[in-house]
């Protein structure tokens, strides 16, 4: 008995040293963390007052020296520890890795405001949802009231945009300033910005921050270097976005004018990311510069669905605080709201929210953005008397370019297919059967074609195998309507390409996310043009992309026009920078235009499309007397 006493006693010893080890272990592990400085604390100085004032060297000067003795501090408490980043200016902190025990040795401190784990986010890309998708029309700008007599009055000229986003290539044709526009930042000011930041990073100077006047700051914050692609993206995100802001007009396949919406601004190209992921120190630093060089919007498409003003200011403090300074002192921040807006989830009675609102788009101070179709698109067509229809193709199953006759063949299920079909094309509505096997009926008949148009609003993909040959193409809903109303007739089929119109123009765009957030705040703020968005790539040439990310920029452009056009307006040309930046998201907001559910006659809800579409022209002239 006393040996298994023994025995047992030997056991518990042995599983008590392999807890303790792994316990120790647990304790032991680093985490990146951010350590905001309450630099008043230790100064004595007001900074926000500073701030507000926009005495930034003074700032600078005070964060800078306050940070030194911060760490020092530190220092004495857990031992030395390897800095891995910090900002002297907008967000005083220091990144650096410790242990659970480390944190909790200097979370009392009283100069340390927060503490908290490095957060990661992703880039908001396209809609999770694959599509056959025309080519966007070469004006999305004319659909938030920008047109060449707007352009006249206002362009953007002495406002400055960052862009925080990943994959540019600055050497793009549309990235230039008329020749009669004086640059609001010169390579004087990047100068005084890497004199500012102190060497940081030995990278970080004027000769490989400054790229032109256009595009006066161009710089990877990971990477801590001036290659803006290294992943070598041809279709880059972060291209797109710019060009939709600052891109200077051009002209598309020779025959259509494309341009962005403040053309001659200034763009900051701030990659944050590398392969589409990124987190807070990044970006957090990014804001800090734009607000420095007196960005008057930081554009930003990241984000994670789903965020809620608690957890994300409970987890995110740093972002939710700084996003919130940018805006006290002028700089607007505006975000995409995320592309999960065809996500039902668990919605039940104890599950209502369907709020799919992306963080950091939640921040209240933000402008989150909606997205809404395009008017037209630049596409392939077939032509039956005046009208022009978008066609999808399917691979390998083009039509020759030529005239047809076409019947209705409603759905084209077993015994119900016209027996004069042979030596024509079939016009098909979706659903009842597989695409295979209508067009196997079809083809079986002597049908020389099938034009497939689909039983519900938007696009659709065909994925076909090997037992058709005849070729086969996809149209809207409305356009199949339309052209079954006229059959039996002739249609034209053309492989050119021609400026369409979109059959779900004045819609909002299917992805784009819903508000309110779980904590009831209304969001999105704004909506603006995001599905089928031509843009610049990266090298030469123009893209198509969809998404909230590509309204953003719009927006973006738009602030800056707001901000030029209250420059010039003489009631208020004593307006503070930090006041001026405050009054152009609610000009914004007030000017907005309300959108209309086309299908029902009644206005989308604010939880869709926010205060409405962007609309210029009202910005501009609201009269304020």
């Amino acid at each position: 008995m006393k040996k298994l006493f023994s025995g047992f006693l030997a056991l518990c010893l042995v599983l008590s040293i392999f807890t303790t080890n792994l316990i120790s272990k647990a304790e032991d592990k680093g985490y990146k963390i951010i350590v905001t400085i309450n630099t008043t604390k230790i100064s004595g100085k007001n900074v926000d007052t500073l701030l507000k004032n926009g005495e930034y060297e003074k700032v600078k000067e005070i964060n800078s020296n306050s940070l030194n003795i911060a760490k020092e501090k530190i220092n004495e408490i857990i031992g030395d520890f390897k800095e891995l980043s910090r900002d002297e200016f907008l967000l005083p902190f220091i990144s650096f890795e410790a242990t659970k025990a480390q944190i909790a040795k200097i979370k009392d401190l009283e100069f340390v405001k927060s503490i908290e784990q490095d957060t990661e986010y992703e880039v908001n890309l396209k809609p999770n949802i694959a599509k056959p998708t025309p080519r966007s029309a070469a004006h999305a700008t004319k659909l938030i009231g920008i047109d060449d007599d707007f352009l006249k009055k206002y362009d953007g000229r002495g406002e400055v945009v960052g862009v925080i986003d990943t994959n540019f290539d600055p050497t793009h044709e549309v990235f230039k300033l008329d020749k009669d526009v004086n640059p609001s930042i010169t390579k004087e000011d990047i100068k005084k910005l890497v004199k500012h930041k102190n060497g940081e990073s030995k990278n970080f100077t004027e000769d490989n921050v400054y790229f032109n006047s256009k595009i006066p700051l161009a710089y990877h914050y990971i990477n801590e270097n001036s290659n803006l692609n290294p992943e070598k993206i041809e279709e880059g995100h972060g291209q797109h976005v710019a060009a939709v802001i600052g891109g200077s007009q051009t002209k598309i396949k020779n025959k259509y004018d494309w341009r962005g919406v403040a053309p001659n601004s200034q763009l900051l190209m701030m990659n944050c990311f590398v392969n589409e992921g990124t987190s807070s120190t990044y970006y957090i630093k990014a804001i800090s510069d734009a607000v420095y060089l007196r960005a008057a919007a930081i554009n930003m498409s990241l984000g994670k669905p789903k965020g809620t003003v608690r957890t994300h200011n409970e987890k995110d403090k740093s972002v939710a605080e700084i996003i919130d300074k940018a805006t006290s002192v002028g700089t607007n921040v505006v975000i995409a709201g995320g592309n999960e807006g065809e996500y039902q989830g668990d919605i039940s009675i104890d599950h209502p929210d369907f709020g799919t609102i992306a963080s950091p788009g939640i921040q209240q101070s933000a402008i989150t953005v909606a997205s809404v179709e395009n008017n037209e698109y630049i596409a392939k067509y077939l032509s039956f008397g005046n009208e022009k229809i978008v066609y999808y193709e399917v691979k390998d199953r083009t039509f020759e370019s030529k005239t047809f006759d076409i019947i209705d063949c409603g759905e084209a299920l077993e015994g119900s297919i016209p027996s004069n079909v042979n030596g024509k094309v079939a016009l098909v509505k979706r659903g009842g059967d597989t695409f295979n096997n209508k067009i196997k009926r079809l083809e079986d008949v002597g049908a020389i074609g099938v034009i497939i148009y689909n039983n519900v609003l938007g696009s659709f993909s065909m994925s076909l195998d090997n037992s058709t040959t005849i070729p086969a193409i996809g149209i809207s809903m409305e356009d199949g309507e339309k052209l079954k109303a006229k059959t039996p007739t002739q249609i034209t089929i053309s492989d050119e390409e021609e400026l369409v119109k979109n059959p779900l123009e004045g819609r909002m765009s299917s992805f784009s996310n819903w508000g309110l957030t779980s904590d009831g705040i209304l969001k999105p703020d704004l909506t603006a043009p995001g599905g089928h968005i031509y843009s610049a790539k990266n090298g030469s040439g123009f893209v198509e992309m969809s998404g909230t990310s590509m309204a953003t920029p719009h927006v973006s452009g738009a602030v800056a026009l707001v901000s030029q056009s209250l420059k010039e307006r003489a009631e208020f040309k004593n307006l503070s920078v930090a006041n001026r930046g405050k009054l152009i998201k609610t000009i914004l907001m007030n000017s907005a235009k309300p959108l209309n559910d086309k299908e029902n006659n009644v206005p989308v809800s604010p939880r869709y499309q926010g205060a409405g579409v962007v609309d210029m022209k009202s910005a501009t002239e609201l009269d304020f007397t």
